[in-house]
């Protein structure tokens, strides 16, 4: 009597980087690796207010991310929308996010750099509370 032959265990087959989910942290910091400018999501801003509401988990990933690559340095750029009376709110949601990254990381001077671009760049004109945002990139030196 001949048996039929036996089948093996499948081995083991590698999963196609691609098909991997990675964590939100990950991704951030993959993109800010390839030079994209970041926008920070979760943070909401009230209007002509500089002090952020929201998930902060995205501003510790880059503090974490600067801590150990010390060659590297950002550049944070807030935004306003066009109904905010405060001129420099902008320039102070960058400072403030700045702030944070300084105090929590103990990073050294001069690798957070901030500009303040005001109500200039809309990313929804008809929404208000979108165009209140941080957006972070490396600095080039």
């Amino acid at each position: 009597v001949k048996r039929p032959p036996e089948k093996k265990p499948e081995e083991a087959k590698a999963i196609p980087e691609a098909a991997v989910l990675k964590s939100p942290e990950e991704v951030l910091i993959e993109r800010l690796k390839r030079g994209e400018k970041i926008l920070i999501e979760g943070l909401v801003y009230e209007k002509d207010d500089f002090i952020p509401k929201g998930d902060l988990k995205p501003i510790i990933t880059i503090g974490k991310f600067l801590k150990e690559n010390p060659a590297i340095s950002i550049t944070i750029v807030g935004h306003a929308s066009s109904d905010e009376k405060m001129a420099m709110v902008s320039m102070l949601r960058a400072l403030h996010i700045a702030k944070v990254l300084y105090k929590h990381f103990n990073l050294e001077q001069g690798r957070v750099k901030v500009k303040g671009a005001g109500s200039s760049e809309p990313v929804d004109p008809k929404n208000p509370v979108k165009n209140r945002r941080i957006e972070v990139f490396i600095s080039t030196q």
